[in-house]
């Protein structure tokens, strides 16, 4: 009575939900009710509230999928079902939409599958090193559980259809039959077309950082007859960094040079011209200008592309992670600087390289922001959009060497405790 004392109230704020829609990506929000009941237990207090727009759709979804993971916890079985109708007995309309009950389904999946995989940062050293005990001694049982589970999880998206990409006419443009973008998830060009006038089609598709959606647009390395169609992209989405994970020269005739090593080039109606390079430890960097003759009063687009130079086509691991880290932390001075342009990311075929450079760029985001490491997380994020990116346990085990990498790359930890 009188004079209350005060009291603290933490608000965690979730940014990438729709009203009415779902998340893109599951994986985040079951972060989100991960650290909400983990605060709930550290600080035991009243009930904690949820809430949205209305009330009911977002958070009946919240609501639901917190009861429903530790019911099939508890039980080993969830009833979606009976859950939110005893949510709609006590309020009306909780779990709003179909879309929403579905995507229950889909998140109870992937957090009773893959369970929880966050490792704190002070804790990256010691379980790299007991992976790489293990991995001197052959049985790397922890390691090989969780790729297992993500794998079983991705298997979902192998449903996605690829109408675009399997048409007869575009089946010359893909580098490999197996590695194709599903349609749901591709970049669809603007400035290149077929002779129908319909927009031509790149073997490419877009992926989030850790804090924004499609921001990384990952394909393969261009066929001589592809050259107009990967600059159509990185001029239709405005690509103010490229970022090539092999050399050339190692490659086979069909792997050919795609920007001016001097002077200027042209690739049908797009001008690029070289301003100046730059050689570097492990990577060299070169800035160029693209313009289109077609579209003359849009102005310019300068472009920092960096292409690796010390990963060997055959070492199927990088030698020198540390490189990798390095070259990140250009691309993201980069990008910061140039605020509305997409990242491309390009490899021989689209994958094998590309899903590691972005991985460790999620989780070097994930450092700054919560202080651990999820590189399951990291990793379903990526196959939702590619199943073939980080395609065995070698390269899952190295997105955890990389994250331990960028911890080191900081005289000390102390910004992340």
């Amino acid at each position: 009575a009188g004079c209350a004392l005060p009291r603290a109230v933490e608000q965690f704020h979730y940014l990438l939900w729709p009203d009415h829609g779902v998340p893109r990506n599951p994986s985040q929000l079951l972060c989100l009710v991960e650290v909400v009941n983990k605060r709930a237990l550290e600080a035991p207090a009243g009930p904690v509230l949820v809430h949205c727009s209305a009330g009911i759709g977002r958070t009946g979804t919240f609501i639901a999928l917190d009861f429903l993971l530790k019911m099939g916890k508890a039980e080993g079985k969830v009833d979606v079902f009976r859950c939110v109708q005893q949510l709609r007995e006590q309020r009306v309309s909780m779990v709003q939409t179909k879309e929403q009950y579905s995507f229950l389904y889909e998140a109870l999946l992937e957090g009773l599958l893959c369970g929880s995989t966050g490792v704190p940062v002070e804790s990256i050293a010691s379980r790299v090193h007991t992976l790489r005990d293990h991995e001197t001694s052959g049985c790397n049982s922890a390691l090989e559980k969780e790729f297992k589970a993500l794998q079983r999880f991705s298997e979902l998206f192998q449903l996605l259809p690829c109408r675009e990409a399997e048409k007869p006419r575009n089946q010359p443009k893909n580098r490999k039959p197996g590695i194709l973008p599903a349609d749901s998830c591709r970049p669809i060009l603007m400035s290149s077309v077929n002779a129908d006038g319909s927009p031509a089609y790149i073997n490419a598709v877009f992926a989030s950082t850790y804090t924004e959606e499609e921001r990384i647009i990952i394909t393969q390395l261009p066929f001589p007859t592809t050259l107009v169609d990967f600059w159509a992209l990185v001029w239709d989405y405005t690509c103010t960094s490229v970022v090539v994970l092999n050399e050339l020269q190692e490659l086979d005739k069909t792997y050919v040079q795609f920007w001016p090593s001097q002077g200027e080039d042209d690739y049908g109606r797009f001008h690029v011209q070289l301003i100046s390079e730059e050689p570097g430890a492990g990577f060299t960097t070169w800035t160029l200008v693209l313009s289109n003759r077609q579209q003359p009063k849009k102005s310019a687009v300068e472009i920092r592309l960096h292409q690796l130079t010390d990963w060997p086509m055959q070492q199927h691991l990088p030698p020198h992670p540390d490189t990798i880290i390095s070259l990140l932390g250009k691309v993201e001075t980069h990008h910061r600087q140039s605020q509305d342009g997409h990242i491309l990311v390009t490899c021989w075929d689209g994958a094998s390289r590309s899903g590691i450079f972005c991985a460790a760029g999620f989780l070097c985001e994930q450092i700054q922001s919560e202080g651990m490491v999820d590189v399951s997380q990291a990793v379903r994020m990526l196959k939702r959009r590619r199943r073939q990116f980080i395609k065995n346990v070698e390269q899952y085990g190295l997105c955890y060497e990389l994250a331990l990498s960028y911890l080191n790359s900081f005289e000390t930890y102390g910004n992340f405790k």
